[in-house]
């Protein structure tokens, strides 16, 4: 039987010995291990001019058995690289069967460096550690992509803005058809107000991740989001129902934001002149209480407020204690 199969991914080996030791171990497992079963081929995804292996956005249709030897060789073949990453899917009429996410896993120092900023980025208080240790990794490797993108996520949590934008550009730099960066970079627009910029930026994120992954759909949520605060209510209806509709596993970064993409549907339907779907969506919102709670200001509070309100009147409409109208701006995911 044959299943659909998805390889992403990018791998910085940094030395030409290091590149010339991942493409001799593709050729010896190809031939001797996989006996030639696998679906990418070494002029696919090596790239000697920038010494590395680049997997935008492949696809292709193979037996269960193709595709993991596939994925276990990239894995294999990302442990000489200083820097990246890389993923595999193998999908069924939309559902995921098997799938593979893989660092470079070696004794080289910039690869270690990040590993232990990456378990310190974890551990809350721990932030500065963390940076320390990606800046080590950069020092070491400058075109280190993830430290340098992970650092980003850091400082945007320390509200170091101007550093944050800073770490996501040059990891986009290195790597421009990663998702994660262009996330990250939007959401620093989103929290410093630049609503527009946030927007074509999470076009990008959209652009080059997967609906497997959970950034493609926190990209899509964010943009409806920002679109709603834009006034844009058509093109925010598109971005949030295919969100609202969607379902999540609870191990989905996406399913604790189910409420908030469910509310800000609730408001373009509202917009819309749809008014009773409205109400049925901000009901089933307020009914959910294994999600995070948003929190609003401004015309996001006084629709809030005014649905809550209208909710009492309606027929069987219950509100929890804990659909009470929050005081603050809405949290980014």
């Amino acid at each position: 039987m044959f299943y659909k199969a998805i390889f992403k991914g990018n791998f910085q080996f940094g030395t030409q010995r290091s590149f010339e030791k991942a493409v001799e171990t593709y050729t010896r497992k190809v031939e001797n291990l996989y006996k030639g079963d696998v679906l990418v081929t070494e002029e696919q995804m090596f790239d000697e001019a920038t010494l590395s292996l680049n997997l935008a956005f492949f696809v292709v249709q193979g037996t269960e058995k193709a595709i993991k030897n596939t994925s276990y060789l990239l894995e294999t073949l990302s442990h000489f690289a200083f820097s990246g990453q890389g993923w595999c899917w193998m999908v069924n009429e939309g559902r995921v069967l098997f799938s593979m996410h893989f660092y470079p896993a070696s004794d080289k120092t910039p690869v270690l460096s990040f590993m232990e900023g990456f378990q310190l980025a974890k551990e809350p208080g721990k932030e500065l550690q963390a940076i320390a240790k990606f800046d080590e990794a950069i020092a070491r490797f400058p075109n280190h992509w993830t430290a340098l993108e992970r650092r980003g996520y850091i400082y945007m949590l320390l509200k170091d803005y101007d550093k944050a934008i800073e770490s996501f550009q040059a990891s986009i730099a290195i790597y421009p058809e990663q998702a994660d960066a262009h996330s990250g970079l939007a959401r620093v627009y989103l929290l410093q107000g630049k609503l527009q910029e946030a927007t074509e930026i999470l076009d990008k994120a959209i652009k080059h991740s997967v609906p497997h992954q959970p950034v493609f759909w926190q990209s899509r949520r964010i943009k409806g989001e920002c679109l709603v605060h834009l006034g844009k209510y058509d093109e925010a209806h598109f971005e949030l129902k295919v969100c609202v509709i969607r379902e999540f596993t609870t191990s989905n970064s996406n399913y604790a934001w189910r409420k908030s993409a469910m509310l800000y549907f609730s408001r373009v339907l509202s917009e819309q002149k749809l008014h009773a779907e409205a109400m049925e969506m901000f009901l089933r919102a307020i009914k959910i209480e294994d999600a995070l709670e948003p929190i609003f200001e401004g015309k996001q509070l006084a629709f809030y407020n005014q649905m809550l309100e209208d909710s009492t009147k309606a027929p069987k409409a219950k509100a929890t204690k804990k659909a009470a109208a929050p005081k603050k701006k809405v949290a980014v995911a």
